[in-house]
């Protein structure tokens, strides 16, 4: 997976016309196996085309490795295992059928529409493969951990979104929270939130409370953990600027540093970037207090 294919330095902004839909992901991960798999066996493209393999083109396979064909052929994939040394019942054949399956079936969120913003998708991609997320949020709790009221509340406040377009938008957020919490193994997910975020009270008293009382049950998960960063402390490194940092299993999957706007979202996998933000995030929990510890 590169999301750098958007853009030539690493970095890419997705604006609101621009669709990501769910095989994407799938597709570019696909392809570059594939591409390994046929590095590490020393069988160049122009082979695969001619005698006395023959088995597709060079600019099909071009496509296939890139993660530029639309709907991968899985018999195709399979064979191209066998070719580089892989039988049909080995685990790596067996993983990459799946996956050229996988791209045929459309991304979870796609039947909700405006719900889903389609800056986002890739985002919500992204989030479905990585073992460790790290969030700063200064405004409002992040999406992962919100109730439904808060959801609600916080959607009511935008008069642009009509009530379609909110339930839309509610339904999804909460699919997303399933889909979050279903993943075994479930995904490390660390967040540094601003004390301004924790005290404001959005949806009424009974809402915000039901809101803490949610965050302080999250933090209690073994793959969760909520640190504060107490207004008392003074300034504090990377200030005002919410981000997101996500890290994948696969060593060849870059990590990411995505930050959002109104109508888009930025995504940044250049090793520079992320270190950065890493190191800025590593400084906001130093200064931090875990939520278990802050008194509000």
């Amino acid at each position: 997976m590169r999301v750098s294919g958007l853009g030539h330095k690493g970095s890419v902004w997705v604006g609101h016309p621009v669709s990501m839909s769910g095989p994407n992901l799938t597709r570019r991960q696909l392809g570059r196996r594939l591409r390994t798999l046929r590095e590490q066996s020393g069988i160049s493209p122009g082979a695969i085309a001619s005698e006395p393999i023959e088995l597709m083109s060079t600019s099909k396979l071009y496509r296939l490795e890139n993660g530029q064909q639309p709907k991968p052929h899985y018999p195709d994939v399979k064979e191209l295992c066998e070719l580089y040394g892989h039988g049909p019942a080995s685990e790596i054949t067996k993983e990459l059928v799946r996956m050229a399956k996988a791209c045929l079936q459309a991304g979870w969120w796609e039947p909700f529409g405006s719900g889903v913003p389609a800056w986002f998708q890739l985002y919500l991609e992204l989030e479905q493969i990585t073992h460790t997320i790290r969030v700063y949020e200064v405004a409002y709790v992040t999406g992962l951990l919100q109730t439904e009221a808060t959801m609600r509340a916080l959607l009511a406040a935008n008069p642009a979104l009509d009530p379609d377009t909110v339930e839309q938008t509610v339904e999804a957020r909460l699919r997303r929270q399933r889909h979050f919490t279903a993943r075994n193994p479930a995904p490390r997910l660390e967040l540094a939130i601003d004390e301004g975020a924790l005290r404001r009270v959005v949806g009424g008293p009974d809402a915000h409370a039901e809101q803490l009382a949610h965050l302080r049950e999250a933090n209690a998960r073994p793959n969760i953990s909520v640190h504060v960063l107490p207004a008392a402390s003074g300034a504090y490194a990377g200030q005002g600027q919410p981000f997101t940092l996500m890290e994948f299993p696969d060593p060849l999957d870059p990590s990411v540093v995505y930050s959002e706007a109104a109508t888009g979202a930025h995504y940044d996998e250049s090793a520079g970037a992320f270190g950065r933000r890493l190191a800025t995030f590593g400084s906001m929990i130093g200064q931090a207090v875990p939520l278990e510890e802050f008194q509000l």
